[in-house]
């Protein structure tokens, strides 16, 4: 137990009473309880108030969720912000200007770091050129590397993918490959499986290849797998698809 003397004229508190890097060895199931007895040897001119909500249960994990959902929101105000960007971005398929900052595309993307970092024309000229996406992925890309999240995932989550394999965005590929997983279906499955063999996202390709090979003769009849079977790009995919085929026969 810790002992805390509150002196005449001094402030009421301790800073040392309770640290965050402490909060580890003091919680059972992620909540922490503070119970505290207080000694009074001397008359105090305070009204002392019978509130049951003094002694409360905190739950780390919904003051870790509260902040989260703040910081996010406080962030998300920056987004295409012009009065404190510092970075301009460009997209080849629209003429429209994209504002950013380069501390957070830098902390967020490695791709972007190395962009501002070292003396790339991006880092001198202050704009970077996007030339193989559309204003609103790109849009997109920004809106989860400032909060965590977009509106467009749940419509675009393709095009996000491969956004995101782009500027090494490991977390948006798995928020991706989550949603795309959650659409697969033998009508999509064959281009769902080249998409995450492409763009490297194993989830979705696993879950497609699985999905391909037991329902192999409900996928060949789509329009899907006849568009990619007639590619010669290809090639590798079909490969891996039928070393699978045989090993599961044996």
């Amino acid at each position: 137990m810790r002992d805390l003397e509150f002196k005449k004229f001094t402030e009421w508190g301790w800073s040392q009473f309770f640290l965050w890097k402490d909060a580890d060895k003091f919680t059972v199931d992620g909540s922490l309880i503070l119970s505290c007895r207080i000694w009074l040897k001397s008359e105090v001119q305070h009204e002392l108030i019978d509130n049951s909500d003094l002694h409360r249960e905190v739950s780390l994990p919904k003051m870790l969720e509260t902040g989260a959902l703040l910081l996010s929101s406080n962030l998300g105000a920056l987004v295409n912000d012009p009065e404190t960007a510092d970075v301009t971005i460009l997209t080849k398929l629209d003429s429209t200007k994209l504002m950013a900052h380069k501390a957070i595309l830098s902390a967020r993307s490695p791709v972007f770091a190395k962009m501002f970092i070292t003396k790339m024309r991006e880092s001198k000229e202050n704009s970077v050129v996007i030339k193989d996406f559309e204003n609103e992925i790109v849009m997109g890309m920004l809106e989860w590397m400032y909060t965590g999240q977009t509106r467009l995932l749940n419509k675009k989550a393709a095009d996000l993918l491969q956004i995101a394999e782009k500027y090494d965005l490991e977390g948006l590929k798995k928020d991706c490959e989550n949603i795309l997983v959650g659409k697969l279906s033998v009508i999509n499955a064959a281009k769902l499986l080249v998409l995450g063999h492409l763009h490297h996202a194993p989830y979705l390709k696993r879950r497609a290849l699985d999905l391909t090979i037991s329902k192999m003769d409900e996928v060949v009849k789509t329009a899907g797998f006849k568009e990619v079977a007639e590619n010669f790009k290809y090639t590798g995919i079909f490969i891996e698809l039928f070393i699978h085929i045989a090993t599961l026969k044996k």
